[in-house]
Parts: structure tokens; sequence; C-alpha cells
């Protein structure tokens, strides 16, 4: 059985839709520590993808040392996401050629201020194009700060929400936008584009998506 380690079933969507790629790559975004409540150890695991973890730490409080390099295939490189050498680094690191098969970020600090708007033109300026990207915007506590300009961009690019304002389990707190690019899809994902589906407790979003892949 699959084990999944996303505290809100961000790679248990990611996986139902990209479960079948075998060369795939991953850019995780504030990975945190190698396993625990990890977006995109699944891939390492599972699916034995390349890819790519950021975090401006190499450890925290919750998690002690991340231990990207004793627990993980794929590369740790330590760097703030929000500065525009993060630009550099990924023209440095992925070849013009790859279209990212899935795209976590999780941009916030200490001081509970979400930096996903921060980090995503930057990741845009790098070259990244992608398949599935999961994207914290924190609603709930940011407003729109987040939320609106992340969008007017994606939306820009041919980016497509598949599942828009995710819940937190057991409330009506708005948190993120899961997204797809839709060329990479067929007619049962475009299905359910047409539905715009909002609004939905995270554990929804995955019994949905696994319904039809």
């Amino acid at each position: 059985m699959v084990k999944f380690n996303g505290l809100e079933c961000q790679d248990r969507f990611a996986y139902a839709l990209l479960k079948d790629i075998k060369d795939g790559f991953y850019i995780d975004c504030c990975c945190q520590h190698a396993i625990v409540a990890n977006n995109t150890y699944i891939f390492d695991e599972e699916l034995k993808w390349k890819g790519l973890g950021f975090d401006r730490y190499t450890s925290a409080p919750c998690c002690g040392p991340f231990n990207w390099d004793t627990l993980r295939t794929g590369k740790f490189i330590q760097t703030d996401v929000c500065n525009d050498t993060f630009s550099q680094i990924l023209l440095d690191n992925v070849s013009k050629d790859i279209i990212v098969d899935y795209v976590s970020i999780d941009v916030d600090d200490n001081g509970g201020i979400n930096h996903g708007w921060n980090c995503l033109p930057r990741l845009i300026n790098g070259g990244i194009r992608f398949k599935v990207m999961t994207l914290e915007h924190e609603l709930y506590t940011q407003g729109d700060s987040v939320r609106l300009p992340t969008r007017i961009l994606l939306e820009a690019l041919g980016y497509r929400r598949l599942f828009s304002d995710v819940l937190l389990d057991a409330t009506s707190q708005s948190f993120e936008d899961w997204w797809i690019n839709p060329k990479y899809f067929g007619e049962n994902i475009h299905q359910l584009l047409q539905n715009n589906i909002t609004w939905l407790n995270y554990n929804k979003c995955i019994e949905i998506i696994e319904s039809v892949t």
C-alpha cells in the first residue's frame, strides 16, 4: 500500500494524476524534512523520480535536521526561494527541456506570513513549466495577498485550477489552490475542470480525483 506523507494530501493529489509517469521530476519549495510531512517523498520512494528540494534552513524545531542527503535521492539546495538568486539556481539545475511533473509551494515563515507570491514569479523566471502544482495561499490568514496575484499569473500562462480554495480539515478555512496544465491530461480531467470545483475539504478533493484516475 502506498504511504503518503503530505499533511493535507497534497502528495496524494499529485500522485493520483501522475502515478503512471516513470521518469518524473519534482520541485519542492520550502521542503523541510526529507520525509516528515513532506509533499514529494512519495515520488522518490515509490516512483523513483528525480527532483530538487529547496529550503533556506537545514533544520527546524518541529522536525530536527532535514536529512535530505541521507534519506532522499532528490537533491537538496539550501537557498531562499523568495530571492532572485532562486531563478538562477533553477536555470543552472533544471534542463530547459524538462517539463516539471509536480511543484509544491508551501512558503511561510515563523511570523505567520505566507510568501507564495514572492516565490512563484521567481520559479517562473527560472524557466519552470509544470504539469501539477499545489500552492498554499492561506486565504484565511493572508486575505488575497497571495491568492489573487498567483491566480492572475498562472492563468495568464495557461494553467487551470482543478480545485480552488481547498479547505483545511473540518474547517471552512481556504488554504490552497491545486493547479494543472490541461494539455497534459485527458478527457476525464477536462470534465472535472468544467465543474469549477471550489471550497471543498481536501479529503473530498482526494475522493473526487481518485474516482476518475
